[in-house]
């Protein structure tokens, strides 16, 4: 019987020590092991703390810069320019434009990019009716382009009606210098999207435009040919309210055509 209680005693001395031991041998060395951020709170040392949620960087986007604060991209729709020499003769069409060229009608003969933007070139034969020919012999009424420009908004313009547009538009070609058949291209194009809108604000006001867009001309030996008379048309329109308040524009007396002459026409939609 006294072999068997030393016995008992024995065994509930050494798992008494054992106890000790792991309290303050194995535990702190665990600790010691998951110091500072070795352990996630889940107790996977592998993973360290979660991380703080930030917002993303925004995208960037590789935007040509606005001429001015108050610019905007308007895409131009069907620049048109139309030629009447004097006398049938060939002719070097130079466009540069500050923006871009989508279609182009013809094929320029030529179109390279330039620190401005795009420079195309046409090479035709005029008649004094307008009619052009290119080398191949095709004939076509005009030259024509499209593509997006960096354009100053308008402010004077006129707020028109849809019932009103094509009236409107008869009018104020008239006025700006377009001949029949020119304002009759001009307003098949033109007045269906005026139309689509209950009011619209439409600006015969070129200068922006003008800035960016220039043509230049020569002739078969490569001389410059100076146009005696350049008609440039160029109309903004954007969705408006009838009570919207804008200031008229006024325009200069109607250009007289006298000798070689240019026509162009053509516009935005905002």
């Amino acid at each position: 019987m006294r072999k068997t209680i030393i016995a008992i005693v024995s065994v509930l001395v050494a798992a008494a020590v054992g106890t000790v031991v792991l309290m303050f041998g194995v535990l702190p060395a665990f600790q010691d092991e998951c110091s500072g951020d070795k352990c996630s709170p889940m107790g996977n040392p592998t993973l360290g703390p979660s991380p703080i949620p930030t917002s993303s960087p925004a995208p960037t986007h590789s935007v040509a810069p606005h001429p001015s604060p108050t610019s905007t991209e308007g895409y131009v729709y069907k620049p048109v320019l139309y030629l009447y020499p004097q006398e049938e003769r060939q002719l070097t069409v130079t466009l540069d434009v500050a923006g871009e060229l989508e279609t182009v009608y013809p094929a320029p003969g030529s179109q390279v990019q330039t620190d401005k933007g795009v420079q195309a070139s046409w090479t035709v034969d005029a008649a004094p009716d307008g009619t052009l020919t290119d080398a191949s012999g095709r004939t076509y009424p005009s030259l024509f382009w499209d593509g997006p420009v960096w354009q100053e908004a308008p402010e004077q313009g006129f707020v028109v009606a849809r019932e009103d547009a094509v009236p409107f538009l008869e009018e104020k070609l008239g006025q700006l210098g377009l001949n029949d058949q020119e304002a009759a291209d001009f307003i098949t194009f033109w007045a269906p999207q005026i139309r689509a809108n209950e009011y619209t604000f439409i600006s015969f006001d070129a200068s922006s435009y003008t800035q960016q867009v220039t043509y230049s001309f020569a002739d078969e030996a490569g001389n410059q040919v100076a146009p005696d008379t350049f008609i440039r048309v160029f109309m903004t329109i954007r969705a408006a309210q009838a009570d919207e308040a804008v200031t008229p524009q006024e325009f200069a007396s109607t250009p007289m055509r006298n000798g070689f002459t240019v026509v162009e026409w053509g516009g935005t939609q905002l």
